[in-house]
């Protein structure tokens, strides 16, 4: 500390302070370059160059710090800034005004909106870095910009059943190409710079096409991006230590990996119960306490190893089921799950009463939701060794009504107010790529059987109209609702049952709570077996519902109903 304060007084008295530079040297109190957009003593300290006011974001978090040259400690995975070329070429990349404009509409709107709730400095900091010194990574944030421009702006469809593209998309595709002809160098480079500029221009790409509805091409830039990510471990890290985020610290490894977990929860929540290992997180769970938690990142990175230690044992429950072996080995590992979750929870509530009074709306969304998400876990992990069991779900409706209450709680918070666009477009200005509330409300809706409250998730979704990554509300709803149709298929006739407004507006979660036993319970035969919506098409244009049903002496995997987007129905493809 004594060290601390002499530095500073040293400062004060050698190096003049600066009035007019980027906000990391104002804070350090020494005179910046002024360079454009990362200045040239920031790149040299190795620190983040928060820029000009408008570049930073709010994020003065830097835990780490890249050592000068020489000193003898530190790693290439520490330093936290990016730039690899001069910023002089900006003006020969951005030909056009419209270019420009879209420029900053991306720093303005499409950088502060995509990531939700959750504030990041991939966002924030580093892609705003990026895409100033990398030409690569400039084109594809401004297909980006205008994809969530146009949808916003322009009420109608992206070329919908039209041969030939229009303006729009034409500018879209011209950027988009121009970016991937950008990286073509970097592929041959193979150096840790090249690695970054490939890997933060992947996470562009996965975000311009779910937002365009091309999930198809999106989930390939997604496995692509973390075969990469897998392949440039060696070089990213000078250690041989795990490939993995570190909450305490502000880097751009630890920004990139962070963006591609969330990424990849998101569609694993997507594709259950089909889930695919994922590198980054270690198949076998360790319980250690945990202890308390100092931000939101650090919450969700230990849940995060929370649900792929989930997906595992849901894996290798299928695997044993198919085998006709023995899953009694899981249960201990699920057991360690369990305690890792009631562990979580405590350090949440701790953590949660800590928090100023002063948050804005969006803050206090963004530590609601993840609560949700804890809620969905337990349920989760309570059932995932009971593959194609769907009455182990029953055991569980007080978890689901919490959940629903908890969603309820968001839902008051919202500042926007949803207007429905036409036909099956989206809602592109609350369209968001991170974690929101549509993953738990589509499981409530098709696995709690309980028809007050399955109901009242299904209405949650048809009130509003956008995306989350690769989850859409309306194709989402759709489904949700089509897979109640087939399942209580004339059971409830006769009985009083509750209209759809009611279910909405009337019943609260006190209701559900009270009504749960109100109704007969729907029995094992008339429920799909591992329900699964699958996107077909680029973009999608239909949606195959798939379920599990028994032919003959075998479990098969089959389509039972189609949805095309542009009519808007559903065709039965075989009866469950």
């Amino acid at each position: 500390m004594m060290q601390m304060k002499t530095v500073s007084k040293h400062t004060r008295t050698c190096k003049s302070t600066s009035k007019s530079g980027c906000r990391t040297c104002k804070l350090r109190k020494v005179k910046c370059d002024e360079g454009f957009p990362v200045c040239l003593r920031c790149q040299t300290a190795g620190r983040v160059c928060e820029g000009y006011g408008i570049w930073g974001g709010g994020n003065g978090v830097h835990e780490e710090r890249q050592p000068p040259a020489g000193s003898g400690t530190g790693s290439p995975a520490s330093t936290t800034t990016l730039a690899t070329r001069p910023a002089a070429g900006l003006a020969l990349w951005l030909s056009s005004s419209d270019e420009r404009e879209h420029l900053d509409w991306f720093r303005y709107r499409t950088a502060t909106k995509l990531p939700g709730s959750f504030r990041s400095g991939f966002w924030s900091i580093l892609l705003l870095q990026a895409g100033f010194s990398e030409p690569a990574v400039l084109h594809a944030i401004i297909a980006l910009s205008s994809v969530q421009k146009g949808g916003i702006l322009q009420i109608k469809p992206q070329n919908e059943g039209r041969a030939v593209p229009d303006e729009q998309e034409r500018f879209i595709l011209r950027h988009y190409v121009k970016a991937i002809r950008s990286l073509h160098p970097h592929f041959q480079a193979r150096d840790q710079a090249a690695f970054r500029v490939a890997l933060i221009s992947c996470i562009v790409f996965v975000s311009l096409d779910f937002l365009r509805g091309h999930f198809t091409t999106g989930l390939v830039h997604l496995q692509n991006g973390l075969r990469l990510l897998e392949e440039a471990q060696e070089i990213l890290t000078s250690t041989r230590e795990p490939f993995c985020l570190h909450p305490g610290r502000e880097s751009v490894n630890d920004w990139i990996i962070e963006t591609f977990t969330r990424l990849h929860l998101q569609v694993q929540l997507f594709r259950q119960p089909h889930h695919q290992p994922c590198f980054l997180f270690d198949p076998v769970f360790s319980s250690a306490p945990v202890r308390s938690f100092h931000s939101l990142k650090a919450a969700w990175h230990e849940l995060d190893w929370l649900f792929n230690a989930i997906f595992h044992l849901s894996r290798q429950a299928h695997v044993c089921e198919r085998a006709k072996t023995s899953s009694q080995p899981l249960y201990d590992h699920r057991h360690g799950v369990e305690i890792g979750l009631l562990r979580w929870l405590r350090a949440y509530e701790v953590f949660m009463e800590t928090l100023p009074d002063d948050l804005s709306l969006e803050e206090q969304r963004g530590y609601r939701i993840i609560g949700v998400y804890h809620t969905l876990a337990t349920i989760m992990v309570a059932v995932c060794l009971c593959p194609g069991d769907e009455e182990a779900f029953d055991a569980h409706t007080d978890l689901f009504i919490h959940l629903l209450s908890q969603l309820e709680e968001i839902r008051a918070l919202a500042e926007e107010v949803f207007v429905a666009p036409p036909g099956h477009l989206i809602y592109m200005a609350g369209s968001i790529v991170d974690m929101g509330c549509l993953a738990p409300l589509y499981y409530t809706a098709i696995k709690c059987r309980v028809h007050h409250v399955r109901l009242k998730a299904i209405r949650q979704l048809e009130s509003t109209f956008h995306r989350e990554g690769i989850w859409d509300a309306k194709i989402t709803a759709r489904v949700a609702r089509k897979v109640v149709k087939i399942e209580e298929r004339g059971f409830y006739d006769g009985t009083c049952v509750p209209d759809v407004a009611m279910a909405d507006k009337s019943l609260s979660v006190i209701d559900l709570c009270e009504q749960e036993h109100s109704m007969p319970r729907l029995p094992g035969s008339y429920r799909l077996r591992d329900a699964e919506m699958v996107l077909a098409g680029d973009p999608t244009d239909r949606v195959l519902l798939y379920c599990t049903l028994r032919q003959g002496d075998a479990d098969r995997r089959v389509p039972i109903a189609q949805y095309h987007l542009a009519s808007q129905r559903w065709v039965d493809l075989v009866g469950p």
